[in-house]
């Protein structure tokens, strides 16, 4: 996905000009992609327009697990396009919301309520676990449940510094970070003022603490439901500040009530 500006003209002319522009910023062939478009801000005669192209396959194959679980499917939303019109409503400054999941991570910036770009990249969660398990040579079952337990707050066995284990990976989102909120400095001059960790490798216990210290700007979890946007029975409320950073994607495309 890319946000191209456009200058104003009929929806006819745009839906000709999305499709010319996405051949220059999307490196893989049109024909194996299905492309979409939505208007994110109309200012001083320009549009600015965000452009996603799927491979077609992928939209097929949740379409046919939709219909084997006899799903009515509404529509189909890109996570990091959903979360940031959630987290728009609240951070208009230029923010960068993690998104660290258990196979992947997603590194969005937000300015102004609206998505600017997005990096995506495999480090996640369960490369921390499995570089437990491997380091400590025990289960992967067993290291998951010391790092949920744990988190950066694991104590050194033997000789062994556990949490240096993490630190490689952790440093691996970190540079991407960088990377995204200097590309996109570069291109506004306006300098990320925080970092928003979602999904569940932000409960990581001691990982806000770890990213402000090495990049030097405040980092908190993302937890939607602490707005008011969404309510939930007070039964759970116990329970929402672990469950909120892991159902951001969720409540995100609820909230759009797709």
């Amino acid at each position: 996905m890319v946000p191209v500006e456009f200058p104003e003209m009929t929806s006819k002319e745009l839906a000709k000009a999305v499709k010319y522009q996405a051949s220059q910023y999307i490196p893989i062939s049109l024909q194996d992609m299905t492309l979409d478009w939505q208007i994110e801000r109309k200012k001083e005669g320009k549009l600015s327009v965000l452009i996603v192209a799927v491979p077609t396959e992928t939209i097929k194959r949740y379409v046919r697990t939709a219909e084997l679980a006899k799903l009515d499917l509404k529509g189909l939303e890109v996570e990091s396009i959903a979360v940031s019109h959630l987290f728009g409503i609240k951070e208009k400054n230029p923010v960068v919301v993690v998104d660290i999941g258990g196979r992947a991570t997603s590194i969005s910036v937000l300015d102004q309520g609206m998505l600017q770009m997005t990096l995506h990249l495999d480090t996640a969660g369960g490369d921390l676990t499995q570089v437990l398990a491997t380091g400590l040579k025990i289960n992967p079952f067993r290291a998951e449940e010391m790092k949920r337990n744990n988190g950066l707050y694991l104590q050194q066995r033997g000789n062994l510094d556990v949490v240096s284990l993490f630190t490689p990976l952790l440093d691996v989102i970190k540079r991407e970070i960088e990377k995204a909120s200097n590309q996109y400095y570069m291109k506004s001059k306006r300098r990320i003022k925080k970092i928003v960790l979602t999904g569940g490798g932000a409960n990581l216990k001691g990982l806000p603490e770890y990213y402000s210290r090495v990049l030097s700007l405040p980092v908190e979890k993302g937890d939607p439901f602490s707005w008011g946007l969404i309510s939930y029975s007070p039964q759970l409320a116990p329970l929402i500040p672990e469950l909120g950073p892991s159902l951001t994607v969720a409540c995100a495309v609820a909230f759009l009530k797709l």
